[in-house]
């Protein structure tokens, strides 16, 4: 294969060079799987990005759609929630980040999460008129779960958005 033909598959000038001190065609195969594999690792990556950026749409349009009387009570089930580590900072990426990184800690633990269900605002802010702060985002967990993010919900009245 020619340097162009490599460059244009996504291959760095270094892989490339690298091929070409030993080139064989085992070595060619060897190059092309991880460029396989370092492509499906980028597609993943982008996959859960757009989920993120989904989550992040919903929650907005809901919140636009529910106006300035948006905050109201609602009676729970006793359910399994599952948090989120707190975000770093309050801007979008730092939320995008936090939530990757649950998706992330819950597929390593085998945890299906088809979507994160909501975020936790904490009480003090929406006092203040702050709806736009989530100190953590959770998902709803199908059956109990034993694990330092875990959290039993007792039923009950909550607030909620």
């Amino acid at each position: 294969m020619a340097i162009a033909d490599l460059r244009a598959l996504g291959m760095s000038l270094k892989e490339i060079k690298a091929y070409l001190d030993v080139r064989s065609p085992q070595g060619l195969l060897d190059l092309l799987e991880k460029q396989q594999a370092d492509i499906d690792r980028q597609i993943s990556r982008l996959q859960l990005q757009k989920k993120m950026l989904l989550l992040r749409e919903n929650m907005t349009r809901e919140a636009l759609a529910a106006g300035d009387g948006f905050v109201r009570t609602e009676e729970r089930q006793g359910e399994t929630l599952l948090f989120s580590k707190e975000p770093e900072g309050e801007d979008d990426r730092s939320v995008m980040l936090c939530i990757a990184e649950m998706v992330t800690y819950c597929q390593e633990r085998g945890i299906s999460v088809h979507h994160i269900l909501g975020g936790v605002r904490p009480g003090e802010r929406l006092q203040k008129g702050d709806y736009g702060y989530y100190s953590h985002f959770y998902c709803k967990l199908p059956a109990p779960y034993e694990g330092e993010r875990a959290h039993t919900q007792a039923k009950g009245r909550y607030l909620v958005t």
